[in-house]
């Protein structure tokens, strides 16, 4: 088993070609429910479902897919936020997958992967929630 797992091709080793290959399986995934979920196997996946469209997957946050009726309970805990809602739609998901298993695949050790996955959550969260943002203008 260990000789399979030290099989180099091109100066990598089997299990981070495997790695680079369940990141671009992922990528793929995100694509498709992001531009082609009428023609996909996800199809028949209710726009609110968890393998639904990825435009709707901001519903899910929502009671009852309903943005009148307030966050679902975990989610209102931004602790909770950072916990599950990478698990929270299959858009998500299927990042949060391509990214570890990217981090996973380029770094030497794997405390060189966490602080890599926390730089890029820290500046993605800064970036995305902070910086591109504009505030909601009253209606």
């Amino acid at each position: 088993m260990v000789e399979v797992l030290q099989f180099s091709l091109l100066g990598l080793e089997l299990w981070r070609w495997v790695l680079l290959a369940v990141a671009v399986v992922a990528v793929a995934v995100m694509d498709t429910l992001q531009y082609h979920h009428s023609r996909s196997v996800f199809r028949t996946t209710p726009r609110t479902g968890f393998w639904g469209p990825a435009q709707y997957a901001w519903l899910r946050r929502y009671v009852g897919s309903d943005r009148t009726q307030g966050k679902r309970s975990y989610l209102r805990n931004p602790i909770a936020q950072v916990v599950i809602y990478p698990f929270h739609d299959g858009w998500h998901l299927a990042k949060t997958v391509a990214l570890v298993c990217l981090i996973a695949a380029i770094a030497p050790a794997w405390p060189s992967a966490l602080a890599l996955w926390g730089g890029y959550y820290v500046v993605f969260t800064l970036f995305y929630k902070q910086l591109l943002r504009r505030p909601r203008i009253a209606e």
